[in-house]
C-alpha cells in the first residue's frame, strides 16, 4: 500500500512520513473530542443550524449591524497548518491547495504567513464559523491508505484543531452551512435596497436582482478557481495578490448591507473586511454555481434542478 496512490498527485515518501507522524500526534480521539457530544464537552458543533443563522443574519441586516459567517473547510485548514515540525507535509498541502485555487502551486507557499494571518483574523472576527462535520473527519481516519486524500484530511483535522483553539462567543456549525441556507436565501435577500456579491460569474448579479427584487446589486468579479477549469486552462489566475488587493480596496458596504462572498480561500478575508466596514458577510461558496445551474463539486443534477434560479 502507498499513501494516496489512487488520488491525484500523491505525497512523496517524505511527506507521507510527516503525515504519519502528524497522525500519531493528533489521533482520532483527540480530533473527535473537539466536537460536543453526550460523552464530552467539546467546543465544536457541526450540526445544521441554518434556521438559527438565518435569523441572526436577518436581524443584523434589519439593525444595520455588522456580521460575518465564514466556513473553515479542508482548504482553509491547509492554510492554517503551522506545524513546522512537518515541513514536507506542509509544503505538499500548500502546493496542492495553491494550484487548485490559483492555478499555480507557488502562490500560497510564498505567502504562507499572510494566508495564515488572514485565516486567523477571519476566525477571530466572525460570528458564525462552519467547521468540517464530525462524521467527515471520522471517515478520514477510516479510509485505506491507497485512497486517502492527504491534503483534504489534514486540512479538515487542522481546521478543527485551530478553530477549537480560538473559538469564543462564535457559533460553530457545519462547513456546508452555505448550502443548508438554500431554503432561506429568499428571506435573507428579498426586497433589499442593495446587496453585494463577490464571485466569478458576471451573470449572477442580474439574476439575483430579478429573482429577489433587489434594488441594486454591487458586483465584484474575481477569477474562477483553477480546479473548475480544464487542465489546459489552469495557470496563474492573477487573483492573488493583484485582483485581491483591488477587491479589498473596493469593498464599501452601507451599514448592514448583505454580501454574498464566493471566493474560495480569499473569501475569508473578504468576509472579515466586509464586517469590519459595517456589512453582513455570508461565505456562500458554491451557491452561485447552484443558482446558475453549473455542475461541479459533485452535486447531482437533481440537486441543481431543485435550487437553480435559471
Amino acid at each position: 500500500m502507498a499513501l494516496g496512490v489512487n488520488i491525484w498527485s500523491p505525497p512523496t515518501a517524505e511527506a507521507a512520513h510527516d503525515y504519519y507522524q502528524f497522525s500519531v500526534e493528533n489521533p482520532v480521539e483527540k480530533i473527535l473530542d473537539l466536537y460536543a457530544s453526550e460523552e464530552n464537552g467539546g467546543v465544536l458543533n457541526s450540526d445544521n443550524k441554518a434556521k438559527e443563522i438565518t435569523g441572526r443574519i436577518v436581524e443584523a441586516i434589519q439593525n444595520r449591524a455588522s456580521f460575518s459567517m465564514i466556513r473553515m473547510g479542508d482548504g482553509e485548514g491547509n492554510c492554517l497548518f503551522d506545524f513546522d515540525q512537518y515541513p514536507t507535509l506542509k509544503s505538499y498541502i500548500l502546493d496542492r491547495i495553491s494550484y487548485m485555487h490559483f492555478g499555480e502551486g507557488s502562490i500560497v507557499p510564498a505567502h504562507d504567513e499572510e494566508f495564515l494571518r488572514m485565516m486567523i483574523q477571519a476566525i477571530d472576527s466572525s460570528d458564525v464559523i462552519g467547521v468540517p462535520e464530525r462524521d467527515a473527519v471520522a471517515k478520514g481516519f477510516k479510509t485505506v491508505d491507497d485512497d486517502l486524500d492527504v491534503r483534504a484530511v489534514v486540512g479538515n483535522r487542522t481546521a478543527a484543531l485551530k478553530v477549537a483553539a480560538r473559538v469564543g462567543l462564535q457559533t460553530t456549525a457545519s462547513a456546508w452551512t452555505n448550502r443548508q441556507l438554500l431554503p432561506h436565501y429568499e428571506e435573507i435577500l428579498t426586497g433589499r435596497d442593495a446587496v453585494g456579491v463577490i464571485s466569478s460569474h458576471p451573470k449572477l448579479g442580474d439574476l439575483m436582482k430579478k429573482r429577489f427584487g433587489i434594488g441594486k446589486v454591487v458586483e465584484h468579479l474575481i477569477p474562477r478557481q483553477a480546479v473548475f477549469l480544464k487542465t489546459s486552462d489552469r495557470k496563474d489566475s492573477g487573483h492573488f495578490p493583484d485582483v485581491f488587493r483591488d477587491i479589498v480596496d473596493s469593498i464599501s458596504p452601507t451599514p448592514g448591507m448583505p454580501y454574498l462572498v464566493s471566493g474560495g480561500l480569499l473569501a475569508k478575508h473578504y468576509c472579515h473586511v466586509i464586517k469590519s466596514r459595517g456589512g453582513v458577510a455570508i461565505d456562500a461558496g458554491s451557491v452561485p454555481e447552484i443558482w446558475l445551474n453549473i455542475p461541479n463539486r459533485g452535486l447531482s443534477q437533481d440537486f441543481l434542478d431543485r435550487w437553480k434560479l435559471v
